[in-house]
């Protein structure tokens, strides 16, 4: 299936951060649900509007999404289906926008037991039961400096910044976090974080 545009859903072989890791991307904001706190210095904003080709797919993955969902998730199982990716990162920008997106995900992770699925996500009212997730799926709640942390329990969280930017319990989880590395496809730690009862911190970038 293919956008107005002529484009299919596009699944990025990777960056200089993630390395050789297969990946599919929103636009950053306007395929968000809870940015109020970074929308500001959104890291994947800054490249949406930097590079054509960036801003090109996002956009073409965006619409095939809001407009033929079918259309969407058929593309990512033939990409699945064609290369077996061991790992295989959800949202590098975006995030999911309503449950029945996230809902497809999870079905997407049971359909491919091969692969280990992970997204990182602010969108906390969508968020299951940790215990329900599939084995192959890792969601990372993801935290910002001011956010309301999720009532969900069991989920590992990704904190942007600096441990003395959060209060409470969560200055203290921010603390003990594992720091970034830098590169998904030589670390790999944050597909099995809530196994290890481990959080991971980034700094801002």
């Amino acid at each position: 299936m293919r956008n107005k545009r002529g484009d299919k859903v596009i699944v990025s072989p990777g960056n200089s951060k993630l390395g050789k890791l297969p990946n599919v991307s929103l636009i950053p904001g306007k395929d968000c649900t809870n940015c109020s706190k970074c929308i500001k210095t959104c890291y994947a904003l800054k490249a949406f509007r930097a590079y054509p080709s960036v801003h090109r797919a996002w956009s073409d993955n965006s619409e095939t999404l809001r407009n033929n969902p079918a259309a969407y998730f058929d593309e990512v199982r033939a990409y699945l289906s064609r290369h077996s990716p061991v790992l295989f990162r959800i949202h590098v920008a975006g995030d999911f926008i309503t449950q029945k997106h996230l809902d497809r995900w999870l079905e997407i992770a049971e359909e491919f037991p091969g692969t280990r699925f992970l997204a990182f996500t602010k969108s906390f009212e969508f968020l299951p039961l940790h215990s329900t997730l599939p084995e192959n799926m890792s969601l990372v709640v993801s935290m910002w400096p001011g956010m309301k942390a999720p009532t969900r329990k069991g989920y590992a969280i990704a904190y942007a910044g600096d441990a003395a930017d959060y209060q409470g319990a969560h200055n203290k989880r921010a603390a003990a976090a594992v720091d970034c590395p830098g590169n998904c496809d030589t670390c790999g730690i944050c597909w099995s974080l809530a196994k290890k009862g481990q959080d991971v911190n980034f700094p801002f970038h």
